[in-house]
């Protein structure tokens, strides 16, 4: 019975294929020369109109381009000077910072002295203490970090 009503189906699918109609092209044999030159002659003209159609509006699109590019580099100038100006006032500032700046370094630089000859008074002085046994001592266990060899 199921396969009954599969083979109906499958066939009732296929049918439609079969009584299709067939296109008008088709059991005429093959066209004459005149008509080859008629479709050939439609053609050219189809596609002449095309071509027509389509240097028009190349040729729009040329000048519709070279006026927004005409417009556009007008507004990039303007923007290039706004930048450079930017630029300019920007390297004013920093210049004027790295004076700020060098000014404080000179004033710290003082500080980092004087905290340099502290530390070396505070070694010295820690050298002096104790005998000479304890002196001799430290300076035995004190190496250099870049001889290892010794």
């Amino acid at each position: 019975m199921k396969l009954k009503i599969i083979a109906l189906i499958l066939t009732g699918l296929l049918s439609t294929h079969v009584s299709a109609q067939k296109p008008e092209w088709t059991g005429k044999g093959k066209p004459t020369k005149e008509q080859l030159a008629a479709h050939k002659a439609a053609m050219k003209d189809k596609v002449g109109e095309k071509r027509e159609d389509l240097e028009k509006e190349v040729a729009d699109g040329r000048n519709k381009a070279k006026e927004n590019s005409d417009q556009h580099a007008a507004k990039g100038k303007d923007k290039l000077n706004q930048k450079k100006n930017q630029v300019a006032d920007k390297q004013s500032e920093l210049k004027d910072a790295a004076e700020k700046v060098k000014k404080d370094k000179s004033d710290k630089l003082k500080g980092i002295d004087k905290q340099q000859q502290k530390k070396s008074q505070q070694v010295q002085n820690d050298l002096d203490k104790g005998s000479e046994k304890a002196i001799d001592a430290k300076q035995a266990n004190k190496k250099k970090w870049w001889k290892f060899w010794e």
